[in-house]
Order: C-alpha cells, then structure tokens, then sequence
C-alpha cells in the first residue's frame, strides 16, 4: 500500500507569514513538513502550494514541494491537483492530507490514522474527547457526532449533541463531546471524486468542507487520536 502525505497551502499574506515566520530558524511550515516525513506509513511528503513564495521557501529548507495550477476553492482541491502531478491512482492507493495551517497533529497520529486503511474505505480522520467548555463552545473548534460505528454522522461548529434541560456548564461532565482534527485519508480514487461535488447547504452554512462529503453519502470513518 503507498500512501501520499500532502502538506496544502494556500495562499493568503497574513496566513502564509505567519506560517514562514521563523523561531529559533525554524517556521511553523518546516515544523509541520519535518514532523510528517516521520511517519512511517507515508511513501511520500510533499507540500503543494499555490503561491510561489511558498515554493522558494520550502526549497530553501531542503523540502519536497510543488506549485499548483489553477483556480482552487478548497485545500481539497490543491491536493487533489497534486495527487495528479504525482500519477494519481496508478502511483498512490490512498493520500494522507494535513494543512498546512493547522495545528499539528504529529506523526503518531498519521500513522495511527493510515493504519485503518483498507479498500473498502472512503474517508478517514481522527478526534480528541473535549475536556473543557470553553473549547465546546468556541465556533472555531469543529465538533463531530458518532454513531455506532465511529463514522461521523455530523460536523458543527455550536456545541452539538444538545443536552436537553441540562446548564451548559455541565454538559462535558453529563455527557461526551468530541473535537475533529482537521486531517483527512482518502482512498485515492474517492480523493477524485469529491472535488467535483457540488456545493451544499449544510456546507456553505456551517463552513465546513467534510459536510458536503456526507451529504453526497460519502463514509467518515473517524479514529481517536493520541493527544
């Protein structure tokens, strides 16, 4: 099985500064790429980019990178982009996609993500159980719903599974909630597929790409990470 790592970036000036700006010689972006070519169930890292500067900075550290083409509306279709650079479904059977913006999950939990890959998957991605209200209730902090079967069911940014006549302030004790970590596994065919979906509701309500996913009748096979 060869999987793909794709580290995307787009490009936005405060966001992409913030990503080379450099601690102790060393970004946030070469942090994050230096962290996945760890995992070992990664065949491959790349980081793709639609912003030359990016491109230029990541080849002054020694990394893997490629400048996309195109209009993209998503870091799902940058890394779809990329994965036909790279031969797509002839050369990689699934693509371990990380952002390049978000906090960084390590390769642990890459390699624990990959190693529930198997042909009959779709999508993958990985949770942590919220200890604290103020991240249930912060709208940047996406919350997932399970069912029985550790699929995701439903993302929201509101606090969600409402805890009927119970106080707010109680509910991480009353019951569980859980926080998605933004890192996707895709079959690489299914990775093909998605980004030529249209657009739903449920999506452009809550800005949340992966609800789109679901509504099409896609599968979110969700994992607990180590955190």
């Amino acid at each position: 099985m060869k999987i793909l790592g794709i580290i995307t970036v787009r490009y936005v000036s405060d966001l992409s500064a913030k990503l080379l700006f450099e601690v102790n010689g060393k970004s946030e972006l070469q942090t994050v790429y230096e962290d996945c070519i760890k995992a070992k169930s990664l065949s491959e890292v790349v980081i793709a980019s639609d912003s030359q500067v990016v491109v230029d900075y990541v080849k002054a550290f020694g990394g893997n990178v490629m400048l996309t083409r195109g209009t993209f509306t998503s870091e799902t279709d940058i890394c779809s982009e990329a994965l036909k650079s790279m031969g797509g479904t002839i050369n990689f059977d699934f693509v371990v996609h990380i952002i390049g913006n978000e906090p960084l999950v390590g390769y642990s939990n890459i390699d624990k993500l990959s190693s529930g890959f198997s042909i009959s998957s779709e999508i993958s991605s990985l949770f942590i159980k919220i200890s604290d209200t103020d991240t249930l209730l912060r709208s940047s902090s996406i919350k997932v719903v399970l069912n029985e079967k550790s699929e995701a069911m439903y993302f929201s940014r509101s606090p969600i599974p409402h805890l009927n006549e119970k106080d707010i302030d109680t509910w991480i004790t009353e019951a569980s909630y859980y926080k998605h970590l933004i890192i996707y596994g895709f079959r690489s065919d299914i990775l093909e597929k998605i980004t030529k979906l249209p657009i739903s509701k449920s999506e452009v309500m809550e800005n949340i790409e992966a609800l789109g996913w679901l509504s099409n009748g896609y599968s979110i096979k969700m994992t607990e990470a180590f955190y």
